[in-house]
């Protein structure tokens, strides 16, 4: 229906993309999970803060380079393998089969190009990005945060700040000390877990405001929607 209402989550570019949804289109939301990625406020605060992060972020200028679509896809399969498994914190939950997927889907450098545009975007239009992060508007939403600890791109203390653009909230975070940037690869379970906590907690939130008020029965819980990633 029209007016379904959605518990959104994403990681990495799906949650720079959550969040845009959750500021511009909340009526369409009932509640927002991001993981690994600041609200965009946040993260141009946090740049201008922390001169580390931003040294770290460089890679996003790595990546629109010319000739990287070509130099990736000509990467052997143990070598895409080493630099996959070398971002996680339990590299062997990354198996075999999972990488036979990753190489297949991206055997040549027109697999590689759609992705890499996000970051050529950034480097293309940065006074129009940084327009868009500076203006990016509160999150009238319950919001869930979930981080690794050993992120290597993305520090986890922007999450806190990332709380003070919801509002009125609720905003949860979440850190995992043995996780890293792919949270979701690194603690999956867990991961699971806390989101299933959270939105259980929203369904008795709700139900109980259904009871005090006399209301009808609810209608069907909300249909979970996962961001790209």
């Amino acid at each position: 229906p029209a007016d379904t209402r959605v518990d959104l989550i994403g990681h990495d570019w799906g949650a720079a993309l959550g969040w845009w949804v959750a500021t511009n289109h909340a009526e369409h939301l009932r509640s927002w999970t991001a993981i690994s990625v600041p609200h965009p406020r946040a993260w141009a605060r946090f740049l201008e803060l922390d001169a580390e992060q931003k040294k770290r972020a460089s890679y996003q200028d790595a990546l629109a380079r010319p000739g990287v679509a070509a130099a990736l896809a000509g990467l052997p399969r143990g070598r895409l393998g080493a630099i996959y498994r070398a971002e996680l914190v339990h590299p062997e939950v990354l198996t075999d089969e999972h990488l036979d997927v990753y190489a297949r889907t991206f055997r040549h450098a027109s697999d590689w190009r759609p992705p890499l545009r996000y970051y050529q975007q950034l480097k293309r239009d940065r006074a129009a990005t940084a327009d868009v992060l500076a203006s990016a508007g509160p999150v009238p939403l319950p919001v869930l945060l979930l981080w690794g600890e050993k992120d290597s791109y993305l520090y986890p203390r922007q999450a806190p700040l990332s709380c003070e653009e919801v509002v009125p909230g609720p905003c949860e975070v979440e850190v995992f000390a043995e996780a890293g940037h792919w949270v979701q690869w690194d603690q999956p379970d867990r991961v699971v877990s806390r989101w299933r906590g959270f939105v259980d907690t929203l369904d008795l939130a709700e139900e109980e405001a259904r009871e005090a008020a006399g209301a009808a029965p609810p209608a069907p819980p909300p249909t979970l929607l996962e961001a790209p990633p």
